[in-house]
């Protein structure tokens, strides 16, 4: 059927149809901001504080999703829903679970909840839902939430989210001025690879998000015995990309401590040097490719790109498969407005 929602502050007519298995979820117009929890699971309350806060500052419903391997999954959702509409957020659960089919496979703990994952993520992908923003906690299998590894949705969910962002956070993670009253311009942080053929398409796909939290914007690049004056040349470009949308940018060049090894390590040590630099200037979140130098239909996460959201001490909003990010629209975001 046909529903509108609202998008950074345009509207979106599209055709809904979900899978028969996301149980009552076809039942209600579908909101933009979609909140992944396992309550009461420490990363996914945070990520239940965080998705409400941003829901809050959008303007925007939002919709709690209990995603379980069970057939037969019960959850006290009352709590989550209080909080989200404690924010001024219109807020509605829904439980989704594997189909009612009689096999020995259903009985098995989380065995059915990595296809429930891939559904709901084909869904997006294939446009037949068209949220917002999908929010979700690092490692929401871990009781704790402290491995510092990624669960496998949210590993899935980065790296194969292709048509709307996914704002990813850690149990440690500051939510700074997200959660202020009355709301703030945001500092945003651009992890920016002049050198990868992904980054412009990043920014242009963050813009609407930039837009509608009024975000000071910071871009990053961190080289390893680069040519500098060729660093500076694209960082200019790409930060007057963003001040011809109106926002307020600066770039910055950081550079990282020569190492020699794998991939990984040279991500770790890039990545660490992101990360000091984040915490050392008030950053309330942080803004990431997924894919890096890799080719954009690539199913493989960036090493740099793990490495700082398992790491990042403020939230990680994460950018697939960019060439996709078309149907993202610019906001018509009200400056006077105290909501």
């Amino acid at each position: 059927r046909r529903v509108h929602g609202d998008c950074f502050g345009g509207t979106r007519n599209s055709v809904f149809f979900f899978f028969f298995f996301f149980v009552g979820l076809g039942a209600t117009e579908m909101p933009s901001i979609l909140i992944a929890i396992h309550y009461p699971n420490k990363t996914d309350e945070k990520s239940l504080v965080l998705g409400a806060n941003v829901a809050r500052l959008l303007r925007s419903p939002a919709l709690l999703l209990h995603i379980s391997g069970r057939r037969n999954s019960t959850v006290d959702s009352a709590p989550c829903v209080q909080y989200a509409n404690s924010q001024g957020v219109n807020a509605d659960f829904r439980l989704i679970a594997p189909p009612a089919a009689s096999s020995l496979m259903d009985e098995l703990v989380n065995e059915q909840e990595m296809p429930v994952c891939t559904q709901l993520l084909d869904a997006i992908n294939d446009g037949a839902i068209e949220p917002l923003l999908l929010v979700l906690g690092t490692n929401e299998t871990d009781p704790t939430g402290l491995s510092g590894r990624l669960g496998p949705l949210a590993a899935t969910a980065i790296r194969e989210c292709s048509r709307c962002p996914v704002l990813v956070v850690r149990p440690t993670t500051s939510l700074g001025g997200f959660c202020e009253v009355p709301p703030r311009p945001l500092r945003a942080l651009v992890c920016h690879d002049v050198y990868s053929p992904c980054a412009l398409s990043v920014i242009d796909a963050a813009l609407p998000f930039f837009h509608a939290t009024r975000s000071l914007v910071t871009i990053l690049h961190v080289h390893m015995q680069s040519d500098v004056s060729q660093i500076y040349q694209l960082l200019a470009d790409a930060t007057h990309r963003i001040c011809q949308a109106s926002l307020h940018c600066e770039s910055q060049v950081e550079e990282s401590e020569t190492v020699v090894g794998s991939n990984r390590v040279v991500a770790a040590a890039i990545g660490a040097r992101i990360c000091r630099f984040l915490e050392n200037n008030n950053f309330d979140y942080v803004v990431l490719g997924t894919h890096g130098g890799q080719d954009p239909d690539s199913r493989n996460l960036g090493s740099v790109a793990e490495w700082v959201v398992t790491h990042s001490s403020i939230p990680a909003l994460t950018f697939g498969n960019v060439a996709h990010q078309a149907h993202v629209h610019r906001p018509s975001y009200d400056s006077d407005s105290d909501s």
